[in-house]
């Protein structure tokens, strides 16, 4: 940092130092003014910071070594408006804070997903404002984006998370919970962890089986989250577990989903993981029905779709070899008279 911008950042941490010991006051007005002051004055350094390093240092530095445990405290106030304004301002820092590579980036990564798991990762969910719940949400689909090193750290929280905002009663929050699950399908189940094969099993079932709930909801956003949400676990663990096959009935009744949209994302879905996926016969028998009922569909973009992912199908290799060589043990285990075992 150079020596004008040491300046700035002394300058900065004196004349917020009033502000900051003020969210620990006990007045929920002088608590919300104080942190509508933080924000205001960082939100103007973070203007400039999009254009220049130097502001970028500045916000940095003075985030994590002036306001990161005041400001993180901030989001379980017990003022509404407090809590909104602190995450507002998390996200708008967090760009500029370079956890994977701050020394201390796992402590403030902490810092944060600790709050949130307070407020709506647990049953029943302590946070009341339907917004405050979607932004904390999108906070922490952002710390994963900016700090992804940290997700197996703090894998506990993550999921508890994840399992209790399906269950909010706001639609917007559903839909954005398809998104962090999306996320974290990407980061825990499908790289190679410390966790155990077993572990990873049975996180993918708690995800898969916490988003099957909103596969039957009213809203198509829901389920189409949902759909996206199931379709990023399994894709992640590479094959067809215990846990998909027993939310498939509900995926099957998804094909006389009264939406079109949610039936061509369907297909594609399925399309994809009969390409993708290591499958057992049962497994892909069921799924080519599904698929292959979506040829008859009403509109014309499920079909289109449908039609587009046996052809995909049609044109592998790998599957038309799988599937003969099935059908060659077939025609053995007839001949045989009834009587024997193919596996003798």
């Amino acid at each position: 940092m150079e020596a004008c911008d040491e300046e700035v950042f002394q300058d900065l941490t004196m004349a917020l130092q009033r502000h900051v010991n003020l969210l620990k006051d006990p007045s929920k007005v002088k608590r919300r003014r104080a942190i509508q002051h933080i924000s205001r004055k960082i939100e103007e350094l973070c203007d400039e910071a999009e254009e220049k390093k130097g502001p970028a240092l500045v916000v940095q530095k003075l985030f994590l070594e002036s306001l990161a445990p005041n400001v993180t405290a901030c989001l379980k106030d017990e003022s509404e408006k407090p809590r909104e304004i602190s995450v507002g301002l998390c996200r708008m820092v967090l760009p500029f804070l370079d956890l994977e590579k701050s020394k201390n980036g796992g402590l403030v990564f902490k810092s944060f997903i600790k709050p949130i798991h307070h407020q709506i990762g647990t049953h029943p969910t302590l946070e009341p404002s339907e917004e405050v719940r979607l932004a904390m949400l999108e906070l922490t689909i952002d710390m994963l984006e900016y700090a992804p090193r940290y997700a197996v750290d703090n894998l506990d929280d993550l999921m508890a998370i994840s399992t209790n905002s399906c269950k909010d009663a706001f639609p917007k929050v559903k839909v954005k919970v398809g998104v962090l699950i999306e996320r974290i399908a990407s980061l825990v189940l499908l790289r190679l962890t410390d966790l155990p094969a077993s572990s990873i099993t049975q996180l993918a079932g708690q995800l898969a089986k916490a988003l099957a709930s909103n596969l039957k909801h009213q809203r198509f956003r829901v389920r189409a989250a949902a759909l996206r949400g199931i379709s990023a676990v399994v894709e992640a663990r590479g094959c067809v577990e215990q846990w998909f096959r027993e939310a498939f009935n509900v995926l099957a009744t998804m094909t006389m989903d009264r939406t079109p949209s949610v039936r061509v994302l369907l297909a594609q879905r399925v399309a994809r993981w009969l390409v993708c996926l290591k499958l057992e016969r049962s497994d892909r028998s069921k799924l080519l029905l599904v698929l292959i009922s979506l040829v008859g569909d009403d509109d014309p973009s499920c079909r289109e779709a449908a039609i587009q992912g046996l052809t995909e199908i049609g044109n592998s290799k790998e599957i038309m070899e799988a599937m003969r060589a099935e059908r060659k043990l077939d025609s053995g285990s007839d001949e045989g008279g009834g009587g024997g075992s193919i596996n003798k």
